[in-house]
Parts: C-alpha cells; structure tokens; sequence
C-alpha cells in the first residue's frame, strides 16, 4: 500500500509539473490543486489505509520483526514499480542494495519463526 501511494504521489506530482501547474506550490492556489489533484488525494488514502493496517499488525506481531519487514519491503517494492511504471532506472549499485535488503527480510524471517 505504502509503495503504491508513493508511486501515486510521484506520478499525481509530474503530471502537474509538465503542465505548468507546480511553478507556485506553495502559494495558495498551488497548495489547492495539490490537495484536490484525485491522484494525489488517492495516495494520501493509501497512506491512511497503509498506515491502518500497520496499526493491526502491531497488534499482532513485534514491532522488531515488523519494522524491518514493512521498511525494507517498501524500499524494494517502490523501486521495483517505479523502474516499471515511471521509468526510473535502477543502477547496479541500487539493483545489489535491493538484494541485500530480501536477504535482510528472509532472514529477520527465518529469525521469527518458532523453532519445533
């Protein structure tokens, strides 16, 4: 959810800027077609909701498996879909930081689940 609103947010905020509309953001009239562009209120949901369910699963799991879990999920899910839906290349560099970060999750895993 989270790496979803990011990419929407990504999107809602270029599709703005290639039309000129950004150039005064912060004015008032900027911040009101910020916050009323439907891609943008969009992300803002999956915030809400991503945040919501983050909420139960602490409820439900530690926050030390959680934490990196959920971080290091969103780094890779949102560079993944931004090299796919927006473009955005991925170096080598980022591409090796990717697969440090599954084997970081495989293991706070395998760190988590009862031994019989």
């Amino acid at each position: 959810m989270c790496s979803s609103a990011q990419i929407l947010i990504k999107y809602g905020i270029d599709s703005m800027a290639s039309s000129g509309i950004m150039q005064d953001i912060f004015s008032f009239d900027g911040l009101k077609l910020l916050f009323f562009n439907k891609v943008v209120l969009l992300s803002g949901f999956l915030y809400v909701f991503s945040v919501l369910l983050y909420i139960l699963a602490m409820t439900r799991a530690n926050i030390s498996f959680l934490s990196p879990l959920g971080g290091g999920l969103i780094f890779v899910l949102t560079a993944i879909i931004a090299s796919v839906f927006l473009q955005e290349k991925i170096s080598i560099l980022g591409w090796f930081g990717i697969i440090i970060t599954l084997l970081g999750i495989i293991i706070t895993i395998i760190a988590y689940v009862p031994s019989e």
